[in-house]
């Protein structure tokens, strides 16, 4: 295993809690009470899950790629 690897790993586990944040607002589960003031909450809680979703997601696919590619 070589410092690539390590850096691939290490990137997958740094996207975890941003994916599982995003899955989480985009479902419902979670409502924050900082987004109630908004005019349309709902659609503002899901913008900002997808978002956290697709930025979790591009460092968990460099993340793999490192894994793959330097593997």
């Amino acid at each position: 295993m070589d410092g690539w690897m390590l850096v691939g790993a290490a990137l997958l586990l740094t996207a975890l809690p941003g994916l599982g944040l995003g899955l989480v607002l985009v479902t419902g589960l979670w409502r924050p009470r900082q987004l109630e003031g908004a005019t349309d909450p709902d659609q503002l809680r899901r913008s900002v899950g997808f978002r956290a979703l697709a930025v979790a997601g591009a460092v968990a696919a460099l993340g793999v790629a490192m894994l793959l590619l330097r593997g």
